[in-house]
C-alpha cells in the first residue's frame, strides 16, 4: 500500500513541479515585498507612534531608528533626559561603525545604551508584556514611565559590563509583563548592551510589545512547538535505530539516526529555552552552546548529501561528497577554536557554505528526479521545501525582513520523508519476500513430481550413456544399485550391485599393491567425514588407468572422483566415472607422430640435399666419437669436457640448420651434464642420452628417405663411394713416383679427375659455409651480414673440409652473438646496419693462414679479466687468449646459442688436433677497454692442394 501511495505522490510531484516551475518564482517576487513591510510608524529617530494600534490582532515590533550612547552605560532617567544627544542607530543592526567617545569607530567589542520613546500606548486597563529575543551578546532592559524618576531592571540576559571579565553572554528569550500605565502618556525603553565575545555588537532583535494574554500564548506556543519538534526528532531517531538494529547491512537507516540526532541538537530554539535552565550560566557553557549552533549546520548538510549518495548512487557526485565532508571537518576545527570571535570573512564564508550545500544536494536530487529514479519525487519535494526554509532563515539573519525561523521544520520534513522512503523500501522488500514465499510454496508442492521426473530421466541416462558411472557406498565401498549399464560392458560382468567397487575397478590394472592400499586408505578417511577430507586426499586417487580385459588387451581409462554429501554435510558416497579412451589415445599418438614428422619435413625442406647428407654424416661421426670417449680410460672430467665440446659443436650445426628437435635434445644434454661429476650413474645416463640423439638423427634421415623420397644409393654424396674415390686418389699419388715418366704422364689426367671429385675448392667452400650466417642473424634479430672472402686457388681434402665446417660454425656464431651489434647500436656509432665478416687466406711456408675478422664492437679485455677472476699480472695478449678457455664466457645469460663457454674452446681443440694453431691478434684500434682483433688460424698445408699463387676475388 505504501508503495502505491509513493508512486502516486511521485507522479503528482512531477506534474506539479513542471506546471509550477516559473509560477513559483513569479509568486515569490510578488509576495516578498508584503512580508518585508515595516511594522510601526516612526515620527523621528527614537520615537515610535502607536496610536490606533490593533492590539487584539498583532503585537508591536519596535524596529527602526533608536537613540544610542556608544561606550556609555547611562542610568535610565539620564538616558531619558539626554535622549536628544544620542546617536541615531537602526534596530536591528550592529554598532560596529558608530563613532565612540574619541570619534573613532568603536568596532565589534564594547558597550552602549539604547533608548526609545513609545507614544500612544493604551491605558492601565490594558495589560501589556514586553519580549526581547536576545541581543549580542548580553543585555538588560528598563521600562521607564513618564512619572518614574528611575527604573529597575525588567529583563536581563547574562551580565553587562565595561570589560570582558565583567561581561558574560547569554542568548535567551525572555517575556516580562510591564507595569501598569497611569495614563496614555509616553514610555521610555532603555537597554544596556555589552559585547566582548562576538564578531558584531548590537541589538539584532527589536523589542516586541503586545497584550499579555497574546504574548503569553505566542511564547508558550513557540515553546510547545519546540518541544514537539524535538520529540518528533527523538521519535524518528528511535524508529530508524530500530530499523538499523533489525537490518544491520542497511547503512541508510544508520545515517538517518545520525541525522535525527544532529537535528535534535541543532534546534537552537529548544536549546535557548532549555539549555540555560539545565546548566549554570557560564562563559564555557555559552561557548559550547554557540559551537553547537555553528557546527551542526554544516554537519547536517553533509549528512544530507551522504543520504543522497546512498539513495541515488548513479546521479550523486563523488567529488561533491569529498568537498562537503572536507569543508565540514574544516569548519568543525574553526568553530572549536573560535566559537565567539570568528572573523567576519569566516562568518560570511560559513553563511555561503550553508547556502551552497543545500543547493548542491538539491541539484543532485533533481538529477535523480530527471532520471526517473524511484521515489525521487518525494525527495525532490522535501529537499526543495528545506531549501526554501533555509533561505527564509538566512534572509531573517541578514535582517532583510522579520519572520519566524522555519529551517528546523524543513529539517523535520526531510528526516520524515527519508524515513518514509526507508519504510517504503522495506515494505517493498517485505512484499517481495511474501511473493518469494508463495513461489517457494508452489515449488515445494511440485517438488515430488519433479523428483520423480528427474529420477526417470537419470535412470534413462544411466541406461543409454556410454560412460561407466557408479557410486561407492559407505566404508564397505560397495557399488550402489543405480549404476550405468555401460559399466557392465567395461568390466565384462553383470549384476554389479553390492560388489566391492574398488576391487572390481583396480583388478588387472598397472597399479602396484602399495598404491592400491593408499587409494583404499584415502577413501576410508573420507567416508562419513566432512567434504574437506576428500579435497585433502583427492590427489591420491588416480585419474588414468591401464587395465587388461579378459582377452589380454590393454585399455586406457580416464577416471573422475566426486564426493556426494548427505543432509548433514558428511560424505555418504563417492561417485566414480570411468571412460574408455583407448581409441582416443591411439588417435592422439598417431596425430602427435604426424605432427612431429610434419615439423621435421618442414625443417628438412629448408636445407639443400647435399648439405643435409653431409650434416648427417658429420653428426654421426661426432656422436660416435663421443660414445668412444665415454668408453675410454681417460679421466672422467676430461672425457666429459671433450664430449660436451662435440655436443656443443653438433648443437651449433643443428641450430644453424634449424633442426629444432635435435637442437633441443642436445641443449638439454649439455645443460644437464655441464659442471657435474661423471660417476657411473651419470655415465650410464649420458650413454642413453647420446643414443637418444642418434635415434633423433635416424628419425630425420628416415623422414627424408620415406617422406621426401631421397634415395641414398643415387646421391653423389654417398659415404662409401666418396671414400673409394679418396682411396683411389691417394693410391695413385703414391704410385706416381715409382712409375716411368711415360706412365706417370699418362696417369696425370686420371689423378687430376680424382682430385677434383675427392677434394673441395677452398673459396666456394668458405662462401657456402658463410651463407649460414643469415640463419644465425635471423635467430638473433639482426640483419644478415655482408661477407668477403679472399683466398688463394687451393683445394682441401675431406678431413680439412670437416675441420673448417666445425670451427666456422663456432666462430661465425660467436661473431654474430658477441661481436656484431644490433642495428640501433650500429647506427649510433655511424656503422651500416649490416655487419661485415671477412676471411683472408694465404699460403705461408708449410701452412695455410686464415685471418677471420668482423667490424663489431671488439673484445672487452676488462670484462674478460673480471670473468677470469683477476688478471693483474697478465698482458693484453694473454687476457685475449682467455676466450679459448673452456667454461669462460662474458655472456650475461646462458641460452641454447651461447653462454656455455665451449664454442671457442672447441675451435682450439679441433684446430690443434689437426696439427694447426689458433690465436687472437689484437689490432691498434681502441674504444675504451675494447680492442679490435682478428682470429689467425694456421692449418697444415698437407690438407690442401695449391693450384696457383693468385688470389680469388672478393665475394
Amino acid at each position: 500500500m505504501l508503495w502505491w501511495i509513493s508512486q502516486i505522490v511521485d507522479l503528482c510531484v512531477v506534474i506539479w513541479l513542471r506546471w509550477m516551475r516559473w509560477r513559483l518564482a513569479f509568486g515569490l517576487v510578488l509576495l516578498l515585498p508584503n512580508s518585508l513591510k515595516a511594522s510601526v510608524t516612526q515620527l523621528e529617530p527614537g520615537v515610535f507612534e502607536v496610536a490606533d494600534w490593533d492590539w487584539q490582532n498583532q503585537s508591536l515590533l519596535l524596529e527602526g531608528q533608536w537613540r544610542f550612547f556608544p561606550m556609555q552605560l547611562l542610568a535610565p532617567n539620564e538616558a531619558r533626559a539626554r535622549m536628544s544627544e544620542a546617536y541615531p542607530l537602526k534596530i536591528p543592526g550592529a554598532w560596529n561603525r558608530i563613532p565612540g567617545k574619541d570619534g573613532q569607530p568603536m568596532g565589534a567589542h564594547g558597550y552602549g545604551t539604547y533608548v526609545a520613546r513609545v507614544d500612544g500606548l493604551p491605558d492601565l486597563n490594558t495589560p501589556l508584556s514586553l519580549r526581547l529575543q536576545y541581543a549580542t551578546s548580553n543585555y538588560r532592559l528598563f521600562w521607564l514611565r513618564s512619572a518614574d524618576q528611575d527604573a529597575d531592571i525588567m529583563i536581563q540576559a547574562g551580565h553587562v559590563g565595561q570589560s570582558k571579565d565583567e561581561s558574560m553572554p547569554q542568548f535567551l528569550e525572555k517575556l516580562q509583563a510591564v507595569p501598569s500605565l497611569p495614563d496614555s502618556g509616553p514610555v521610555w525603553i532603555v537597554v544596556h548592551v555589552s559585547n566582548y565575545h562576538w564578531v558584531e555588537g548590537g541589538m539584532f532583535y527589536a523589542p516586541e510589545l503586545g497584550l499579555t494574554e497574546r504574548m503569553d500564548r505566542a511564547y508558550y506556543s513557540r515553546f510547545i512547538g519546540t518541544l514537539l519538534l524535538s520529540g518528533m526528532f527523538i521519535m524518528l531517531m528511535l524508529i530508524n535505530l530500530s530499523v538499523y538494529l533489525r537490518q544491520r547491512d542497511d547503512k541508510f537507516a544508520l545515517w538517518l539516526v545520525l541525522l535525527s540526532a544532529i537535528a535534535l541538537l541543532s534546534t537552537s530554539t529548544f536549546f535557548s529555552q532549555v539549555y540555560y535552565f539545565i546548566f549554570t550560566p557560564s562563559l564555557r557553557a555559552h561557548q559550547l552552546f554557540r559551537y553547537g549552533q555553528n557546527a551542526f549546520g554544516t554537519l547536517i548538510l553533509t549528512v544530507f548529501n551522504q543520504l543522497v549518495y546512498l539513495q541515488y548512487p548513479r546521479q550523486a557526485k563523488r567529488w561533491i561528497a569529498w568537498v562537503m565532508w572536507s569543508i565540514a571537518m574544516l569548519a568543525q576545527s574553526v568553530y572549536a577554536f573560535s566559537p565567539f570571535t570568528m572573523p567576519i570573512p569566516v562568518l560570511r564564508a560559513n553563511q555561503a557554505v550553508v547556502l551552497a550545500f543545500p543547493f548542491l544536494v538539491t541539484w543532485q536530487v533533481w538529477l535523480a528526479w530527471r532520471a526517473r529514479e524511484e521515489n525521487s519525487g518525494l525527495s525532490m519535494l522535501s529537499f526543495t521545501f528545506f531549501f526554501a526554509t533555509l533561505l527564509n532563515d538566512l534572509l531573517i539573519v541578514f535582517r532583510v525582513y522579520t519572520g519566524p525561523m522555519l529551517s528546523s521544520w524543513g529539517l523535520l520534513v526531510i528526516v520524515f520523508m527519508q524515513t518514509q522512503l526507508l519504510a517504503i523500501k522495506f515494505a517493498q522488500a517485505f512484499e517481495k519476500t511474501r511473493s518469494m514465499s508463495r513461489a517457494l510454496t508452489e515449488l515445494n508442492q511440485s517438488l515430488e513430481q519433479r523428483v520423480a521426473l528427474q529420477t526417470r530421466e537419470i535412470r534413462s541416462l544411466l541406461t543409454h550413456v556410454k560412460i561407466g558411472i557408479f557410486g561407492l557406498m559407505g566404508s564397505s565401498k560397495k557399488i550402489s544399485k543405480d549404476y550405468s549399464q555401460h559399466l557392465e560392458i567395461l568390466f565384462e560382468d553383470t549384476r554389479l550391485e553390492g560388489r566391492h567397487g574398488l576391487e572390481l575397478l583396480l583388478t588387472g590394472t598397472d597399479l602396484m599393491q602399495d598404491k592400491i592400499d593408499q587409494i583404499d586408505q584415502a577413501l576410508n578417511t573420507c567416508m562419513g567425514e566432512a567434504e574437506i577430507n576428500f579435497q585433502l586426499n583427492a590427489h591420491v586417487l588416480p585419474t588414468t588407468l591401464k587395465r587388461r580385459d579378459k582377452q589380454g588387451q590393454v585399455h586406457h581409462y580416464e577416471l573422475t572422483w566426486d564426493a556426494v554429501p548427505n543432509e548433514e554435510g558428511l560424505i555418504a558416497m563417492i561417485l566414480v566415472t570411468v571412460n574408455d579412451v583407448t581409441e582416443l589415445r591411439k588417435f592422439e599418438s598417431v596425430a602427435q607422430r604426424k605432427s612431429v614428422e610434419l615439423a621435421m619435413v618442414g625443417e628438412i625442406l629448408g636445407i639443400r640435399e647435399d648439405e643435409f647428407r653431409r650434416f648427417l654424416s658429420d653428426a654421426r661421426d661426432l656422436l660416435q666419437h663421443s660414445r668412444k670417449l665415454l668408453q675410454s680410460s681417460a679421466q672422467n672430467q676430461e672425457r666429459l669436457g671433450l664430449i660436451l665440446i662435440d655436443v656443443h659443436t653438433l648443437k651449433g650445426s643443428a641450430r644453424t640448420l634449424h633442426l629444432s628437435r635435435l637442437t633441443e635434445a642436445l641443449h638439454f644434454l649439455e645443460k644437464n651434464y655441464k659442471g657435474k661429476p661423471l660417476d657411473a650413474d651419470a655415465a650410464l645416463r649420458l650413454q642413453n642420452d647420446l643414443d637418444g640423439a642418434l635415434l633423433i638423427l635416424q628419425d630425420y634421415e628416415d623422414v627424408a628417405i620415406q617422406k621426401l623420397k631421397w634415395d641414398a644409393d643415387e646421391s653423389p654424396m654417398v659415404k662409401v663411394k666418396k671414400e673409394l674415390l679418396e682411396g683411389g686418389f691417394l693410391a695413385i699419388k703414391r704410385l706416381l713416383p715409382n712409375l716411368s715418366a711415360e706412365d706417370a704422364q699418362a696417369c696425370k689426367p686420371l689423378c687430376h679427375l680424382l682430385q677434383i671429385v675427392s677434394e673441395v675448392p677452398l673459396e666456394p667452400l668458405l662462401k657456402n659455409l658463410l651463407q649460414n650466417t643469415a640463419r644465425v642473424a635471423a635467430d638473433l634479430g639482426k640483419p644478415a651480414p655482408r661477407l668477403q672472402v679472399h683466398v688463394p686457388m687451393v683445394s682441401c681434402n675431406k678431413a680439412m673440409e670437416q675441420l673448417l665446417r666445425k670451427i666456422l660454425i663456432h666462430i661465425v656464431r660467436n661473431m654474430m652473438d658477441h661481436g656484431i651489434e644490433l642495428p640501433a647500436e650500429r647506427a649510433r656509432q655511424g656503422k651500416a646496419a649490416n655487419g661485415l665478416i671477412s676471411i683472408e687466406a694465404e699460403a705461408v711456408a708449410d701452412s695455410i693462414v686464415l685471418r677471420i675478422r668482423d667490424d663489431g664492437r671488439g673484445l672487452d679485455l676488462n670484462e674478460l679479466a673480471r670473468v677470469h677472476g683477476g688478471a693483474s699480472d697478465m698482458s693484453e695478449s694473454m687476457i685475449a687468449d682467455l676466450i679459448f678457455k673452456e667454461g669462460l664466457s662474458t655472456a650475461r645469460t646462458v641460452t641454447d646459442m651461447s653462454g656455455h663457454g665451449l664454442g671457442m674452446a672447441a675451435v682450439r681443440k679441433f684446430v690443434e688436433e689437426s696439427g694447426g694453431t689458433v690465436e687472437v691478434v689484437l689490432e691498434p684500434e681502441r674504444q675504451g677497454s675494447r680492442r679490435t682483433f682478428h682470429l689467425c688460424v694456421h692449418l697444415p698445408l698437407t690438407g690442401f692442394t695449391n693450384h696457383s699463387h693468385s688470389s680469388g676475388s672478393a665475394a
